[in-house]
């Protein structure tokens, strides 16, 4: 959810339930708490007891920032304006793309450009995450599994999902 926009995102899930959708519901449970909206709480809760029940991959990591925001805490992971959405269809792709870079600062995801060569005045070797794609688990994408490998692929190496900033 890219607008993070917690009372918008709150009645939508209040109109269809969550459990197909639970990555995304998470993100937008995490932006209702932030906001302080009422009745977030309650949701969150079955949300976290839905990805602890259901156990694929990034259900753990979003279950743990969903108990971090409803108690107030952080879970120590350095958030980056990352679209998991978007995150997830390039981790999914053909390997044979090539290497993927992951910028840090502003979230795009894209083949290495000349700011990634180290000879570049431009290049900060804490600026990129580079990843090779891994091509589809079995069958047709599912957003919602390939929005939870993102998440714990950004986990893996320290970072959690935020906001991107509107250009």
């Amino acid at each position: 959810m890219n607008r993070r926009d917690g009372r918008a995102g709150l009645d939508l899930l209040a109109e269809r339930p969550a459990s197909p959708v639970l990555q995304l519901a998470g993100d937008v449970l995490i932006a209702a708490l932030g906001e302080g909206i009422a009745g977030a709480e309650p949701v969150a809760r079955r949300c976290v007891e839905e990805l602890t029940k259901r156990g694929r991959d990034g259900d753990a990591e979003l279950a743990a920032e969903l108990v971090a925001a409803l108690d107030g805490t952080h879970t120590g992971l350095v958030e980056v304006p990352v679209d998991l959405g978007v995150l997830g269809a390039r981790l999914a792709a053909d390997p044979s793309e090539g290497v993927q870079v992951v910028d840090l600062r502003t979230g795009d995801i894209d083949e290495p450009g000349p700011e990634f060569d180290a000879g570049s005045e431009a290049y900060d070797a804490e600026r990129w995450l580079t990843f090779v794609p891994q091509g589809e688990r079995q069958g047709e994408p599912d957003e919602d599994a390939q929005r939870g490998r993102a998440r714990q692929w950004l986990a893996s190496h320290g970072y959690r999902p935020g906001p991107r900033p509107f250009l």
